[in-house]
């Protein structure tokens, strides 16, 4: 009763300093509301629209998450028939040359375009503009197009931010083509950071490659269907993230108030890749591995003995090796604990996976491991993972990404998510489990 009636009276105080300092608090407002105001007019004209007409079999993202600018995504292992159909989505001129103007949006939008047809749309214009798409990546989401200038053109390249400095609470701003409503402006907060979420990229009953969305930008800032694409920016105008997905439980493919963006220098670090060789080149080690939350729950194991067993509860567990890959002739073997790459501290599968990510084919690592709880050094030379592996190889849609030798998959890491009732004993929330 006493907690009731002193909330009570702090909110009663509360409203009544609102009312008497609305008459002064209305310059912070004002002024807020011109630099929002100010941002958009110095963004919104390098968004672009983007159309295209797709075959579209819906991916099994986790269930109530659905892409902008698709249909409502069914349930897993409850695929829908193909449908060609027109697809909407947006982008953002980031780089210009002296004939063209460079687009940065998300793979989905436009890598299954019917025909190759990708059309842009720049703000207020009448015209769209025939696009080439100079590369895609499933792994992040992230595609490359370019469309001709042409005379009069005075559209700039959106400034590159960083999401590194957001902020739970941070004020962001997300401008698209909604349900074709082009230049649409939202505005909403960070909701939360360092999101994560898979997406299976193969099909059929062979085990699939998964994306991992690692360290995503959840926001409120509405994002519905054609958002897919657009630059989420701070207040100073620069892009941070790059929308992407949102969260809909009644599956309607609407807005909520939880949508992901794609974090600025996720996107940034594969555009020149695609832009020279139309595709993301990946060092592959060929390990399959698990988190210690796999021996808590499948083995029954308690945390104290899975340190007691390997020597620590931290770390990518090997599982199997893929025949002759990098791994094994570097000499890993089954039950082994990376715990460190080149020197950076592994303490998860997706630490591992991240770190396998941003090496190219070829590159040497330096690999640190338990065995038998005793610390060891192996070095292993790369092999590539191939764009069939990412689902980036040209094909049929009816064809399905495969996998390598032994049902290895993306990055030699063939997982699956553990539940939230499987981490209860343990927080480590990138923990997988074996398929």
């Amino acid at each position: 009763m006493r907690t009731t009636r002193t909330l009570a009276l702090a909110l009663l105080a509360l409203s009544a300093i609102w009312v008497g300092s609305a008459q002064a608090a209305s310059p912070v407002l004002r002024e807020l509301e011109t630099a929002i105001a100010d941002v958009v007019d110095a963004t919104k004209p390098s968004v672009v629209g983007i159309e295209t007409q797709v075959q579209v079999t819906a991916p099994s993202l986790p269930e109530g998450f659905n892409i902008p600018g698709f249909p409502p995504i069914p349930g897993p292992g409850n695929q829908g028939e193909p449908q060609t159909r027109p697809a909407a989505g947006s982008g953002l001129i980031f780089r210009e040359t002296n004939d063209s103007y460079l687009i940065l949006t998300n793979a989905h939008v436009v890598r299954e375009a019917t025909g190759g047809s990708v059309k842009v749309k720049l703000q207020g214009a009448k015209d769209l503009r025939d696009a080439t798409v100079l590369g895609t990546d499933r792994l992040t989401d992230t595609a490359v197009i370019s469309i001709p200038r042409q005379a009069g053109d005075t559209v700039k390249p959106l400034a590159m931010g960083t999401a590194a400095n957001l902020r739970v609470g941070s004020f962001v701003i997300a401008i698209g083509s909604p349900f074709h409503f082009e230049g649409s402006v939202t505005m909403g907060i960070v909701s939360s950071l360092d999101r994560e979420l898979e997406e299976p990229l193969g099909g059929g009953s062979a085990p699939q490659v998964r994306a991992r969305y690692s360290g995503l930008i959840q926001t409120d800032a509405s994002i519905n269907p054609g958002n897919s694409g657009g630059p989420l920016l701070n207040l100073d105008g620069e892009v941070v993230g790059i929308n992407f997905a949102i969260y809909s439980p009644a599956s309607s493919g609407t807005n909520v108030g939880i949508g992901f963006a794609i974090p600025i220098e996720k996107a940034l670090a594969v555009v020149d890749q695609l832009i020279e060789h139309g595709r993301v080149s990946r060092g592959f080690l060929g390990v399959s591995m698990v988190d210690a939350a796999y021996f808590v729950q499948e083995e029954e194991m308690t945390l104290d003995q899975v340190r007691e067993l390997f020597g620590t509860d931290e770390g990518a567990f090997v599982k199997e090796l893929t025949y002759n890959g990098p791994a094994e002739q570097a000499g890993l073997q089954a039950n082994d604990v990376i715990v460190a790459i080149d020197g950076t501290k592994i303490t998860s599968t997706l630490d591992l996976q991240q770190q396998i990510q941003g090496l190219r084919p070829g590159a040497t690592v330096q690999i640190d491991i338990l065995r038998d709880t005793k610390p060891l050094r192996v070095s292993a030379v790369l092999g590539e993972l191939s764009a069939t592996d990412t689902g980036d190889a040209p094909q049929p849609r009816a064809d399905r990404p495969t996998t390598r030798p032994g049902g290895f998959d993306a990055l030699g890491l063939r997982v699956v998510r553990a539940t939230a009732d499987e981490l209860t004993a343990s927080r480590r929330a990138q923990a997988v489990k074996i398929a």
